[in-house]
């Protein structure tokens, strides 16, 4: 089952307008309980994305991206434990309202359990030039298998480029789902150059984050 969030960054910022919409609906927030207090949180966080982003826009530094891939991960988080706690499972809240925020039907379904109780681990990192990487990874469980585990709706990948090795996971600061066991990542091509440093964690269907990788290096060509 792919992830309800967006990958793409533009298709992101799509998703986070049409949750600042909502949440400003004080309709929604009468009808089916949700605090103003815990809607102005995400909308604060979805603000400082926005804002952001089009920092980054108008000034094409690294700092403001990194800056930028910050706030969006925020926002991301924010928006996906209020989506785990006040919507995805709210009775109350019919499909099409459900539909306006990103979620269809099909995204409903709970996982058994709490957190992943295996681990992601990158088994394979090769650079392909034009600052893309070929990322491979598999379950520790099963390592003659490239399935992802039925239970959980794909890896999250952790990463962050830069003139020196990260060996600290807090500040890998960019994310992405990798939903196949060969992924390409896309770095902008200012990352051409730089140490690329990245770790893995299973994500399951309530978006709940398994174990860490170990944080593993490769120079971008």
């Amino acid at each position: 089952m792919p992830d309800w969030i967006p990958t793409k960054e533009r298709d992101r910022i799509d998703l986070m307008r049409k949750w600042k919409e909502g949440l400003a609906n004080p309709g929604y927030r009468a009808r089916f309980g949700w605090d103003e207090a815990d809607c102005g949180e995400v909308a604060a966080a979805i603000d400082a994305a926005l804002e952001a982003s089009a920092a980054r826009e108008a000034d094409r530094t690294p700092e403001k991206r990194l800056a930028k891939d910050r706030a969006l991960k925020a926002a991301v988080d924010a928006i996906r434990e209020f989506a785990n706690s006040r919507l995805r499972y709210n009775k109350k809240i019919p499909p099409g309202t459900r539909l306006e925020f990103g979620l269809r039907e099909r995204d409903l379904q709970p996982t058994p359990g709490g957190e992943p109780a295996t681990r992601a681990n990158i088994t394979g990192l090769k650079p392909l030039g034009g600052a893309a990487v070929e990322i491979r990874f598999q379950d520790e469980a099963a390592p003659h298998s490239w399935a992802i585990p039925a239970a959980y709706n794909g890896c999250l990948l952790f990463y962050a480029a830069g003139p020196e090795r990260v060996e600290d996971y807090a500040l890998l600061t960019s994310v992405e789902l990798m939903t196949s066991h060969i992924w390409r990542l896309e770095l902008p091509p200012d990352a051409a150059g730089s140490w690329l440093s990245l770790a893995a964690r299973w994500q399951n269907h309530r978006g709940k984050k398994g174990r860490w990788s170990e944080i593993l290096h490769l120079a971008v060509s």
